[in-house]
């Protein structure tokens, strides 16, 4: 009776230690998306492995806050975790606004207002937030189902942010303007 009694005791530690990784990746995966929600892409970064900041900060605060605009849009539901020892995966339900529409229409809607601007000295840059805000409103939402790919890194949980998830949470956007998906040979 007291070997099958450590037996139970020995599976209950273990279901615990298991269903604590769940919970941390369960809870990177949330965190990163709820700050790609707020608006707060370098919090979201924050939450990844592999990220060059640099590349934001080179697009300047009025372009970062007009992309981040789409993504306040943002719904997901976390529908399973499957975790290794220092790797894991977290399905995701994600909802997100058409973003490569959007982005064409404000690229149609920039090219009739710079004629505008040429000629009445229109400042297009004061209207491109009102008109993304605007044009984010008609699009649809584009919904898919997502494989967030985790690692461990010093003791926390890291999105590795492969092209299927950069492609997923801009609704389609790297794939419609010809961004490929790398090879085994360039991968990140």
């Amino acid at each position: 009776m007291k070997k099958i009694f450590k037996i139970l005791i020995v599976i209950m530690l273990f279901a615990c230690l298991v269903g604590c990784a769940d919970s941390e990746v369960k809870k990177t995966v949330e965190n990163c998306l709820n700050a790609y929600k707020t608006g707060d892409i370098l919090l979201a970064e924050s939450y990844m492995t592999g990220i060059e900041n640099e590349n934001l900060m080179e697009l300047g605060q009025k372009d970062l806050d007009l992309f981040s605009e789409a993504f306040t849009y943002l719904e997901y539901e976390i529908t399973g975790v499957d975790v290794e020892s220092k790797s894991a995966k977290a399905k995701v339900k994600i909802k997100v606004k058409d973003m490569p529409k959007a982005n064409g229409m404000l690229i149609d809607e920039i090219f009739r207002l710079s004629l505008k601007e040429s000629k009445s000295g229109f400042d297009i840059e004061a209207e491109l937030k009102n008109l993304y805000e605007k044009f984010l409103l008609e699009v649809g939402y584009v919904e898919a189902e997502l494989d967030v790919e985790l690692v461990k890194e010093d003791d926390k949980w890291k999105i590795k942010p492969n092209y299927d998830f950069k492609n997923k949470i801009t609704g389609g956007l790297y794939s419609s303007v010809g961004i490929k998906a790398e090879t085994d040979d360039t991968k990140e």
